[in-house]
């Protein structure tokens, strides 16, 4: 990987290690995180879906394991791929062509576990709210998230993943969980 930035974390694959191959290994799949690394505990973590739910749920990483969990090949790009070669120059990571990667996920459907909760007929977004969290620019303390409407999440095939590869999810890939919305740019795929 070619090193951008230690905290965050951020490096792209190499151009030799994206010739020759479809599936990139997970050593060499590159790495994007906006905020620093958190520090997650396997045993306590939950995923919480509530709001205009009927049902709100806290699913443990063995609750997500029992549901329907197949296999999607998918890449990622960042959004900011290539961005180093952009005349004039704008603010952001200096992005070769190496910000771009596809993998094997084990997954378990967004929609199955939003179903599961019931969304109200006035629910029309979801927000995905990462663990990781940092400051702005001098603002105050936020997460990572990003949202879908409820349409989107439906047509779009967005997943969450939890293994990558045949492999638990490493941590810098989102370990225990990321969401993976194929054909998005990897933005929209907020980890933890």
């Amino acid at each position: 990987l070619v090193m951008h930035r230690e905290e965050p974390l951020n490096c792209e694959t190499s151009i030799p290690a994206l010739i020759g191959g479809v599936v990139m290994p997970n050593a060499r799949f590159y790495v994007r995180n906006h905020f620093p690394t958190p520090t997650l505990n396997p045993e306590t973590w939950r995923l919480d879906v509530a709001g205009l739910v009927e049902r709100p749920l806290q699913l443990t990483l063995r609750d997500l394991h029992t549901l329907p969990s197949p296999t999607l090949v998918a890449t990622l790009e960042c959004a900011g791929n290539g961005r180093s070669l952009l005349e004039p120059k704008v603010d952001g990571e200096q992005w070769r062509l190496g910000a771009a990667s596809t993998a094997e996920w084990t997954v378990v459907p967004l929609i199955e576990v939003i179903d599961r909760a019931g969304p109200l007929p006035e629910a029309v977004a979801v927000v995905l709210r990462g663990a990781d969290s940092g400051s702005i620019e001098g603002s105050e303390s936020i997460h990572f998230e990003r949202g879908l409407s409820l349409d989107e999440v439906r047509s779009s095939d967005a997943v969450l993943a939890y293994a990558m590869n045949g492999d638990p999810l490493p941590l810098q890939h989102g370990y225990p969980l990321r969401v993976v919305v194929p054909g998005w740019y990897a933005v929209t795929s907020v980890k933890w």
